[in-house]
This record gives structure tokens, C-alpha cells and sequence, in this order.
């Protein structure tokens, strides 16, 4: 909510549409995909605050511009927030490159120039950091990826193999994705691949053209979305429109903008009546209710389960009472949540070896054996369990469906490893 009112506030500025900006918002405060992304422990919802933080600001800056940059408090405050936004996602830099460039643009070099920075300034304690712990980015590695879900595929080495990706990205998370997050009561799945283009298609023009008609920001929102768009298309496929949903609300903006500026080009089109047919975009919510009647049966049913099994396991081991235990688990987020306990991943890899020397090295205690329904788990893990079972002792079994809390022996599995 705290971020569709920031974007309301500023849209409502930069637009000069009041009227527009309220219902865009109202539509937003009721879109189930946002709503639903509201509950999950993920960064999405705290890299869409930020964001629109740092949109926030930025046009703070600029409606109270000054000869001497430094002196605007806004300036300070777009820098901390586009910083805290690539903190909490590397995609976070488009906000910060839209912001210089637009600089740029409009020939205010020492501007650009004091922002890049500020913006290293407060970005240099985490490049030490990485330093001192010989952290090296894995960004280019993932972009890489065939699949990075699966390493063992190793990595892109043909540039036709790559523009297939960005075309497969293209489809699946710019075209398909921007209709899934402006109506995601559309049952996409069931529409065919041209109908998915030509909705995906206007609704992408529609928000560049919304964009640009914002005249004093058009270049810094645009930058903002193609940055974005461009980003989707190198990432490795098969998010979806995961990583769209944080963009979702700047594309509700922009795309409903741009309906209402293509409309209000007609000559004999009154002021009274824009203000009208921007209210007739609340219409739309009404299409939203079933799928909150669903969020609300799905809320009321609890946990799935596999998941309420998950959770168990963590309280058990938090009831334990010794919380400098390392526990090795597929979602380990999730599992400190509950357990207040030192987490790890296993090694996705199909050699057993390494997920065991995985396992030595982060020095694990106990490993969660589940059914959460990741294939990571019954490719690396579960084979890795099976095959060396000597080397895992039972501590918690719980059913339907089963998962384990299994000892992990960390001295036998080292002297089973130096004998090989």
C-alpha cells in the first residue's frame, strides 16, 4: 500500500490527472497478483517500495531543482534509495542509470556526475565486503546460464543460442508478463500464443506512448522501462512474470496514460468528459472479485502439508534450544524464519560428492529432507542421501507427506572423502 501511494502522490504530479491516478491506484490496491506477492517472504514487495521510493524523490528533486545540486535534501535522499534498491536487487540499477541519464539529457552534467558519486560512495562498503570474503558476482554466470536451475547444462556459447533466449524472454516475460500483471484474472494459459502477442503488443506501445506524454519525465520513465525490459530479456528464462511484478505498478501508470492521452487527441474531446472515462477504469476492479474470493478460501485452508511439515521440522529444531546448529535445506530463508538457526543450501550438483563436501565445508549439523516440490531436491539432494545413508541418522520423521530431520555425521563423511 505504502508504494501505491508514493506512485499515486507523484503520478498524480507529473500526469496532472488526479482523476486518473486515483483509479489506477484503486485498481492497484485490489490487483490479486500484487496482493498475493504482499504475502510472500520474497524481495519483490521491498524492491517495489524502494523503487517507488526513489521515483518518488527523484521527482521531488526535479520540481525543486536548484543551480546547486547539493543543496536539495531530495537529491540525498533519491541517492540512499537507489542505493537500498540494487541492495536489494541488482535490477535496482536501472533506476539509477535512468536517473543519470535523464541527467545527461538535460546537459546537466554535474548533476549526473555528483549522483554516480554518491551512489558509489554508499555502494563501496559491500564491494569491500565482497572483498574481504573473496565474494565474486555470479550475475554473468546466471545470464549465461542454459538453465540455472540445472548447472550441469554449463553455460550459452553460441550468440544464436542467445537471441533465442532473449526472443523466448521476450514472449514469456515482457509480452506475456505486462498483460499478466495489468489483469491477472485473464486465464493466459488458455489463450493462444497470437492472442498473448497482440495483447502483450498494445499494452507495451500504450505504456511507451503513456510514458512519453509525460512531458517533463518522459525520457527518466522510459529509460525506467526499457532499462527494465532489457534486463528481462538477459536474464535466463523461465521466470515468467515474476521479476515483472515489481515494475507493475509504473506499467498501470504509464499504459492507462497512454489510453487516455490517445483519447483526449480527438479535437471535440471536453476536459469533463477525460475525467469521466478515467473513472470508468474502476469498472475494471469488479473483474478482480472472484479471484479475491479465492485468495481469501486459499488463506483460510493454512499451510500446504509439505510446507506445514517444513515449518514443524524448523520449531522442533528451535525448541532444541541450540541456535549455532547449521541446518542444510532447500528454502533456508524460510526455515531460519522458524528455527532462529544458522541455514544453508545444498550444492546443485548431480555429483554426490560435492553436495556431501558441500555439506562438510558449511560444517552441517542437520539436513531437512522435504517435499516442498523443487526438482532440486530429488535431483542433488535426494540421491546424495540414498546412496550414503550411513552417513545421515534419523532424528524426525513426519508424514503426508514424508519429511525427515536427518543427523548429518560430518566426521565419517570427511574420512569417507579422504579415503577416495
Amino acid at each position: 500500500m505504502g508504494s501505491i501511494l508514493l506512485l499515486n502522490k507523484t503520478f498524480a504530479n507529473i500526469t496532472q490527472n488526479k482523476t486518473l491516478s486515483f483509479a489506477v491506484s484503486a485498481l492497484l490496491l485490489v490487483n490479486t497478483g500484487l496482493l498475493n506477492w504482499s504475502t510472500i517472504l520474497m524481495s519483490e514487495m521491498s524492491y517495489l517500495f524502494f523503487s517507488s521510493l526513489g521515483f518518488y524523490f527523484t521527482v521531488k528533486y526535479f520540481e525543486f531543482a536548484q543551480k546547486e545540486f547539493w543543496k536539495n535534501r531530495y537529491f540525498y535522499l533519491a541517492i540512499v534509495a537507489a542505493v537500498i534498491t540494487y541492495y536489494i536487487r541488482s535490477v535496482g540499477i536501472v533506476l539509477t542509470g535512468a536517473f543519470i541519464m535523464h541527467s545527461l539529457i538535460q546537459k546537466k552534467w554535474k548533476l549526473g556526475i555528483g549522483f554516480v558519486a554518491g551512489y558509489s560512495l554508499l555502494y563501496l562498503p559491500w564491494i569491500i565486503r565482497n572483498n574481504i570474503h573473496g565474494i565474486k558476482g555470479r550475475y554473468m554466470k546466471s545470464i549465461m546460464a542454459v538453465n540455472p536451475w540445472r548447472p550441469e547444462e554449463g553455460q550459452l556459447n553460441t550468440v544464436g543460442a542467445f537471441i533465442e533466449k532473449m526472443y523466448t524472454n521476450f514472449y514469456d516475460t515482457v509480452l506475456k508478463g505486462f498483460v499478466d500483471v495489468l489483469f491477472p484474472f485473464l486465464k493466459l494459459n488458455d489463450a493462444g500464443k497470437t492472442s498473448i502477442v497482440v495483447m502483450g503488443a498494445i499494452i507495451l506501445l500504450f505504456s511507451l506512448w503513456g510514458a512519453w506524454r509525460i512531458k517533463k519525465y518522459n525520457f527518466f520513465l522510459l529509460l525506467y522501462l526499457l532499462g527494465n525490459m532489457l534486463v528481462f530479456l538477459v536474464w535466463h528464462p523461465g521466470n515468467g512474470s515474476r521479476y515483472v511484478w515489481p515494475l507493475a505498478p509504473f506499467i498501470a501508470y504509464a499504459f492507462f496514460h497512454g489510453v487516455i492521452e490517445l483519447i483526449a487527441l480527438y479535437p471535440k474531446m471536453k476536459r469533463s468528459s477525460i475525467s469521466k472515462i478515467s473513472l470508468a477504469i474502476l469498472l475494471i476492479g469488479f473483474l478482480f472479485i472472484p479471484k479475491i474470493k479465492d485468495m481469501k478460501k486459499k488463506a483460510d485452508y493454512g499451510y500446504p502439508p509439505a510446507y506445514k511439515n517444513y515449518f514443524n521440522l524448523a520449531k522442533s529444531v528451535k525448541q532444541g534450544g541450540n541456535k549455532n546448529l547449521m541446518i542444510c535445506c532447500r528454502k533456508p530463508g524460510m526455515f531460519h524464519y522458524f528455527s532462529e538457526t544458522f541455514v544453508c543450501n545444498y550444492a546443485w550438483s548431480p555429483d554426490e560428492q560435492k553436495v556431501i563436501s558441500g555439506m562438510i565445508e558449511n560444517k552441517v549439523d542437520y539436513v531437512i529432507l522435504d517435499q516442498l516440490g523443487y526438482s532440486s531436491t530429488a535431483r542433488y539432494l535426494y540421491p546424495a542421501i540414498k546412496n550414503h545413508g550411513e552417513l545421515f541418522k534419523n532424528v524426525i520423521h513426519l508424514e503426508k507427506p514424508d519429511t525427515y530431520l536427518l543427523q548429518f555425521n560430518r566426521d565419517l563423511a570427511n574420512q569417507k572423502l579422504n579415503e577416495k
